[in-house]
């Protein structure tokens, strides 16, 4: 398939910046622009089917991730969920997660005052967080699936194994550096809450973002949230099971995007052929990067990488990228760069032959 349709704007830019921000692609600007028009005409009117699609959508999240519907919910971003989904919690609830984590997991847990752990990421992260579990016990494990900094992944096969080795354990997922690269099942994946904002590798824009809760997290829970969107009918006060995540109006626009974008990544692309060529790139991206000693000890050790890579180049270099139209973040120590499925080998060329000037 040419991406370059997709996504038009890959034609005259190297765009390795997914982390940061997705691309829109060609058929969920296309949607937006519509919809867009069409609120503009109609006013109030537009909203007459609101039911319908955001009730469409939750199935093909469901079918899409084998999840309940019922206990799918769409928010407009990560932090916002995972905020509310902390505050339903006891506040003597235990936690563990990792000191480098995105800021959006680790503050809430921080700030909210629960008993927690820390340790940091290291090649032994699993070995630790498996360790420091069964000496500490936690109530839940709080944590990015894959990390934004350096792109270090905790493969699914982990949360599955943790599961069977602590079953009480509840497992909360920050998968917005995640869902979208590979075929996720959550049923079957041990965790307990996922929640993916859709603008970065589902290419969903702003605005959208996937929740999803399992059965026994849901009844542990003790929501104080609630507004009317919350309710099943607004005649009564009776709450939707994620009506708690969903107090206020939706912004309709940016769900039937994320509605597009599904339809375009899990259908109309694949994802197992998204999967397929972010895996192979991603071997190449590592072998190319370690032969010129661009990453770090953590990451070389560690059997198998992400699609995120941050390089030890020095920031003051970032404007060199910028000059050659290649678009990536800096972060932490160095540049960081991530490749989704418009992205080939011929972009960590352009990569390794600026750095070599």
């Amino acid at each position: 398939m040419n991406t370059k349709v997709i996504f038009p704007q890959t034609q005259n830019l190297t765009y390795l910046n997914t982390a940061a921000c997705g691309l829109l692609s060609k058929n969920v600007l296309h949607q937006k622009q519509e919809d867009i028009k069409a609120f503009y005409r109609q006013g109030k009117a537009f909203l007459e089917d609101e039911d319908e699609i955001v009730s469409r959508t939750k199935a093909k999240v469901a079918n899409i991730f084998n999840v309940d519907q019922n206990k799918v919910a769409i928010t407009p971003n990560f932090s916002l969920a995972f905020n509310i989904v902390l505050d339903t919690l006891n506040k003597s609830a235990s936690f563990l997660f990792l000191e480098e984590d995105y800021p959006s997991v680790r503050l809430p847990i921080k700030t909210r005052g629960f008993p927690s752990k820390t340790i940091h990421i290291t090649q032994n992260v699993e070995d630790d967080i498996h360790k420091h579990i069964a000496n500490y016990k936690p109530d839940f494990l709080a944590l990015s699936q894959t990390q934004y900094l350096n792109g270090v992944h905790l493969q699914t096969k982990f949360f599955q194994n943790l599961k069977n080795d602590f079953p009480n354990l509840k497992i909360l997922v920050d998968g917005t550096q995640y869902l979208g690269v590979e075929d996720f099942d959550f049923k079957n994946s041990g965790i307990d809450l996922m929640i993916a904002s859709g603008y970065k590798w589902l290419n969903a824009g702003l605005g959208n973002c996937i929740v999803m809760l399992s059965e026994d997290l849901y009844k542990a829970l003790k929501p104080q949230q609630i507004g009317a969107n919350s309710l099943m009918d607004k005649s009564q006060e009776a709450s939707k099971p994620m009506g708690f995540l969903e107090p206020g109006h939706y912004d309709l626009i940016a769900i039937k995007s994320l509605e597009t974008a599904l339809d375009l990544h899990y259908h109309t692309v694949g994802i197992l052929n998204i999967q397929n060529h972010l895996k192979h790139l991603s071997q190449i991206a590592f072998e190319a990067f370690n032969s010129h000693k661009l990453l770090d000890e953590v990451v070389v050790k560690r059997p198998q990488h992400s699609t995120i890579f941050n390089l030890n180049i020095s920031q003051d270099r970032f404007q060199d990228f910028e000059n050659a139209n290649i678009k990536l973040s800096i972060r932490g120590h160095g540049l960081r760069v991530s490749f989704h499925y418009h992205n080939s080998k011929a972009d960590i060329d352009r990569i390794l032959t600026l750095v070599s000037t």
